[in-house]
């Protein structure tokens, strides 16, 4: 299921210039949509355990990094797939953000770990509003 009601956006990369600019792009984009930052997979982990205890939890885009330290992107990925409950792997959309090219064993390997898309780094305020607004519109 992708999300149809994006309500926040939670950004997982150890680099801290792509996501200050990642997040000046969705605060242009005027949603009024939460956003969270990770600067690895066990901070993001931990920002999705808090998210989850609110009453208001609602769908949420995550933009993963696969190159981090101490927790990269595939390890969280295999971390959401085995501990996460399916009512709420529902309401998260996960697009992977990566610098390089993706082979098509990678990207089907990808996609068996919940990833929706990959999309190459970096993103310009363009390309981030029409990857908002697939997610807002679907």
């Amino acid at each position: 299921m992708i999300a149809t009601n994006l309500k926040s956006i939670l950004l997982v990369d150890d680099d801290t210039t792509t996501n200050f600019l990642n997040k000046v792009f969705i605060d242009k984009l005027d949603h009024d949509l939460g956003i969270d930052i990770a600067l690895n997979g066990q901070e993001a982990i931990d920002i999705l355990d808090v998210n989850i205890q609110e009453s208001d939890f609602g769908d949420c885009l995550i933009v993963l990094d696969l190159n981090m330290p101490y927790m990269d992107g595939w390890e969280f990925l295999e971390f959401f797939n085995e501990n996460f409950e399916p009512k709420i792997k529902d309401k998260i959309s996960i697009v992977v953000l990566t610098a390089v090219e993706v082979d098509p064993v990678t990207t089907k390997d990808l996609k068996e770990l919940s990833v929706k898309d990959i999309v190459q780094k970096p993103l310009s305020e363009k390309a981030f509003e029409k990857l908002i607004g697939e997610y807002l519109n679907r």
